[in-house]
């Protein structure tokens, strides 16, 4: 295979990135907002929680609408958790499906002795 021919073929190779790159992207923008959500949800009810802890004359622990509410907290913070989580994992996907081409390219360049850096020069 010559450097001509193998570069066509990995430029073909990339049609499809662009979109995979987009809808990657998508999925992340998505799992950021839901993080964002839970987040203001989750911060809006601890405060109400706090003020209610504070204004109530019972201990928060026996206080069952105070367990309710800390219970439902610690829900909406794990579901948080979870999202950022999500977010790692869409982030590390993105990075391995751009990255595998590029190790692609470095390996298959390498291989036929073609500098990239000086397109005009092939190795022998």
């Amino acid at each position: 295979m010559t450097a001509g021919e193998f570069l066509e073929e990995y430029i073909e190779s990339l049609e499809n990135l662009p979109s995979e790159v987009q809808q990657g992207l998508q999925e992340l923008g998505k799992a950021d907002a839901q993080y964002f959500d839970l987040r203001e949800s989750y911060r809006g009810h601890w405060k109400k929680y706090t003020k209610s802890a504070k204004r109530s004359s019972i201990p928060a622990e026996e206080d069952a609408n105070l367990v309710a509410a800390r219970l439902n907290i610690e829900k909406e913070y794990c579901a948080a958790m979870r999202k950022v989580d999500q977010k790692i994992d869409y982030s590390l996907k993105l990075y391995d499906l751009i990255n595998r081409q590029i190790v692609r390219l470095d390996e298959e360049t390498q291989r036929l002795g073609i500098d990239l850096q000086d397109p005009g020069e092939v190795k022998k």
